[in-house]
């Protein structure tokens, strides 16, 4: 120990110099004893309160110590405080144990905090006892097990404090609201008129670990540790402040929100992690509210869960609102394992409301994680939202690749919203199980739809390929279909851009609106290109490329080409409103579309499943032809 400078850190300690004792005292030298005074015992009778804030809870149950020279200064303020106590320890090995000094000192709040922590035996518990009769005058409960103190009584000077601050506080009641608006303004009362204000990385865990007033944060926050998430069920209101994460959150901002978050920017990062378990940046369980919030993410990830894994921007099971919420999420997720894995920028599964709210253009790349641009399955509503992100999905594994602008499941309502986003999904796996069948979904709006698709729009190219796979790609849906007797329905819609289907074995099937349909679609629309390619069936239809004993009606197509290769011509099928129709109880009627190269007719009918495939006349499927797209009737084109 001589190789420390004892009267330097002795000089820090008597000065409350913070760093200078950082700088000269590493923490383990911590059990250093300044002769009869162990390092804290010094530090309390010196009033160090800086060093002690920074180190007291490192050195309290220190009990064993490595002896420096005493320095006389300590001795001489030690006799000061100990006075009459001073005989206890006139032997020089009678070591002042840090709760002798407290005693000393008459500290009974340190003493009552930490009495079952601090070093002590029967020797010192009688020494106290001691103390407290002979410099207190009072007697107590002391034993090693309990410390029973009297109140302090309070001399002169405190009596004379207690009288001021008495007389003050009346005033200060008298004058109650304007002191609880300054106090308010300054720090807050938690209420939704005075919220709690935030300005620090500290009080906004505070909060979060809380939760249950309103705060409001008043600075930028830039998170050091990592969170662990709790319940939130107050309000959050970020003032349209950053809370910059970095990769310091490797878990959600709070665990279930039964409150709401809004104003909040938040930006982070989750890189070279392996995800185990459902993952959002904003919550894991939500049914609570987040509006005019953003996020501003990247994930670089691999996926490795026992159980399905949801992964989303903002709520891994949103069964809240979210509203007016912008998602600039770029993602990377590979190598996922046994178990299903979803990724999506705004909701695992949403069972509540999405509404008024966008993603950025932004790219998601997987292999064997589904991808969508705001829910992987719903239940609930999507309103008014409009997607960005470019996806690309490559699996070499035996797994069906979901790929969607928005939803890959839908059971809810999708209303009014647009993709932007191109799509692309594609299986690599060069040979399958024998007997398993397997697909490729790509579409604009949903993958596989058993509930409603309303007014909405897709702007972005849709490609699916597989080798092995049925492919589905649709403007709109890959699949519409029945369910429980429920039909599922895509109005009013949509799709403008290119799509492509292209299967190297299997059947290969690019809808405008619907690659399948066996429930119903109307009122809808396709402008573009779309192209099929296949071995065995390419289907194409300017609405459904493949229509089972299903509605189509009151929709239109302007393509400007319309093709399918197949290598077996007795399975190429292409038309301008339907490219397979079952005749069983279909029903298509009223669709327009516009004559091109490509094709004459509207469908093509199967007659029974081993018949003869035959066109039909436009007559027999009530569908009108039109040369040009001038001539189409204006009441049955959508807008854009």
């Amino acid at each position: 120990m001589e190789s420390l400078d004892y009267r330097q850190i002795f000089e820090a300690i008597k000065n409350d110099d913070l760093k200078l004792f950082s700088s000269l005292l590493p923490s383990e030298k911590f059990n250093i004893r300044f002769g009869r005074f162990p390092l804290l015992s010094v530090l309390y009778l010196f009033e160090s309160c800086k060093i002690l804030n920074a180190v007291e809870k490192k050195i309290i149950r220190v009990s064993k110590f490595e002896e420096v020279p005493e320095c006389f200064d300590i001795y001489l303020e030690f006799k000061k405080k100990a006075k009459k106590c001073l005989r206890l320890y006139t032997v020089y090995d009678k070591i002042v144990y840090p709760i002798e000094m407290l005693a000393v000192l008459d500290n009974r709040h340190h003493l009552n905090k930490f009495y079952k922590i601090l070093f002590k035996n029967e020797e010192i518990v009688k020494r106290l006892a001691k103390i407290y009769k002979i410099n207190h005058k009072t007697e107590g409960e002391i034993s090693q097990e309990k410390l029973k103190l009297p109140k302090k009584k309070l001399n002169f000077k405190q009596k004379l404090l207690a009288g001021v601050v008495s007389v003050l506080m009346i005033f200060v009641c008298a004058f109650s609201g304007i002191f609880l608006g300054i106090v308010s303004n300054k720090t807050g009362l938690g209420t939704s008129a005075s919220p709690i204000v935030i300005r620090t990385e500290k009080e906004f865990l505070t909060a979060l670990e809380n939760g249950k007033k309103y705060y409001k944060l008043k600075n930028d926050i830039t998170l050091t540790d990592e969170i662990e998430p709790n319940e939130f069920s107050g309000v959050l209101d970020g003032g349209n402040h950053t809370i910059y994460a970095g990769e310091n959150i490797t878990s959600s901002l709070v665990s279930v929100l039964s409150g709401t978050i809004k104003n909040v920017n938040l930006e982070a990062e989750l890189s070279n992690e392996t995800i185990t378990d459902n993952f959002a940046f904003f919550a894991i369980s939500s049914t609570g509210v987040i509006k005019n919030s953003n996020l501003v993410a990247n994930i670089d990830a691999t996926s490795n869960a026992d159980l399905d894994v949801w992964i989303a921007g903002f709520v891994a099971n949103n069964k809240g609102t979210i509203s007016k919420c912008v998602s600039s999420v770029d993602a990377k997720i590979v190598n996922n394992q046994e178990r299903d894995c979803y990724l999506s920028a705004f909701a695992g599964v949403n069972s509540g409301v999405i509404k008024y709210s966008k993603t950025l253009e932004t790219t998601f790349v997987s292999d064997t994680v589904d991808l969508a641009g705001f829910a992987c399955e719903n239940t609930g509503t999507i309103k008014n939202c409009e997607n960005r992100i470019s996806m690309k999905q490559t699996s070499e594994k035996e797994w069906h690749p979901n790929t969607s602008g928005f939803v890959n499941t839908n059971y809810g309502k999708i209303d009014s919203c647009k993709n932007y986003g191109d799509v692309h999904s594609e299986s690599a796996l060069e040979v399958g199980t024998v007997g398993n069948v397997y697909y490729v979904f790509a579409s604009g709006v949903v993958c596989d739809n058993f509930g409603l698709v309303s007014n909405s729009r897709n702007f972005g190219n849709i490609k699916g390929i597989s080798k092995v796979s049925n492919v589905y790609s649709g403007g709109i849906v890959s699949m519409n279909e029945t369910a429980n007797g429920v039909s599922a329905v895509v109005e009013y819609s949509k799709s403008k851009g290119e799509i492509s289907a292209k299967s190297k074995s299997s059947g290969s099937y690019a809808g405008g609106v619907a690659a399948w349909n066996s429930a119903s679609v109307e009122y809808s629309g396709f402008e573009g290109t779309m192209w099929a390619d296949s071995s065995s069936d390419a289907i194409c239809g300017g609405i459904v490329a493949y229509n089972y004993a299903s509605r189509v009606s009151d929709c239109y197509v302007v393509a400007q080409v319309i093709t399918s290769n197949v290598t077996n011509s007795t399975g190429n099928f292409f038309a301008g409103v339907v490219g397979v129709n079952i005749n069983t109880a279909s029903y298509v009627y009223s669709n327009h579309y516009v004559l091109n190269s490509s094709f004459s007719t509207a469908a093509y009918l199967y007659n029974g499943y081993y018949g003869i495939w035959r066109a039909m006349t436009d007559n027999e499927i009530s569908t009108t032809a039109y040369n040009t797209a001038a001539e189409l009737p204006s009441e049955v084109v959508l807008n854009d």
